[in-house]
């Protein structure tokens, strides 16, 4: 509950067993970091796919649960992910940085783009752990 102007989302498949047979479904976790650097797993849950009607439900069910104050999500390019990401908590969106160079940079509604970021530095704010430096520094950039 409360504002996380930072959200990561992501999904992985697991194969499971259902009704006697094995089948693959779609694990999808939220975490998001706050401004300070404070880091936490907002929600997760388990679907048959990533279609766009299943992220606009979890998207959803955690603005139901209080989240607010989104104004970036960094995730894959999976079209249904952006489409419910566009519908539901009307931020800005960037594709992951996996590999430095490969990251797109963040465009806010109207076009007006970012000013430069160096790739290492984004992904840091991911990874950093308990160090709260790089969530404070990207949280100053986007203000």
């Amino acid at each position: 509950e409360g504002d996380w102007p930072y959200i990561g989302l992501d999904a992985t498949y697991v194969k499971v067993r259902q009704d006697g047979r094995i089948i693959s479904v779609a694990v999808i976790i939220a975490v998001g970091v706050h401004g300070d650097g404070r880091r936490e797993i907002l929600g997760m849950t388990v679907g048959t796919s990533e279609a766009e009607t299943f992220w606009v439900e979890f998207l959803r069910s955690l603005t139901r649960r209080g989240l607010r104050g989104v104004k970036l999500v960094i995730s894959d390019a999976h079209e249904g992910l952006k489409g419910a990401v566009s519908k539901i908590l009307n931020a800005s969106w960037q594709r992951c940085c996996a590999q430095p160079g490969y990251c797109t940079r963040s465009t806010w509604r109207g076009g007006q783009r970012l000013p430069p970021w160096p790739d290492g530095d984004r992904i840091k704010v991911i990874t950093a752990g308990r160090d709260k430096e790089p969530a404070q520094a990207l949280h100053l950039h986007l203000q």
